[in-house]
């Protein structure tokens, strides 16, 4: 069966858990960890998106960060 999953934006009541995300000693080698102010920045500058990944049952897996969505190219950052 394939793995439903559902993209939502981030509340700041999730920044709790993405800041324990990327403070996890499995992932920091593969990120740059960032302050809760700038995950905070991200969700209401209107060039960003930052949003929540879900499973099917609403369980928080991880967030993904946009950069750029105003960019006039239609390019943006991952």
């Amino acid at each position: 069966m394939p793995l439903a999953l559902r993209l939502r934006p981030t509340m700041l009541s999730d920044l709790d858990w993405v800041v324990s995300v990327e403070q996890d000693a499995a992932n920091r080698p593969f990120i740059t960890p960032w302050e809760r102010t700038q995950h905070e920045g991200a969700i209401r500058f209107p060039d960003c998106r930052h949003f929540i990944v879900e499973q099917a049952q609403q369980e928080r897996i991880g967030f993904v960060i946009l950069q750029g969505c105003r960019n006039p190219h239609g390019s943006v950052e991952l």
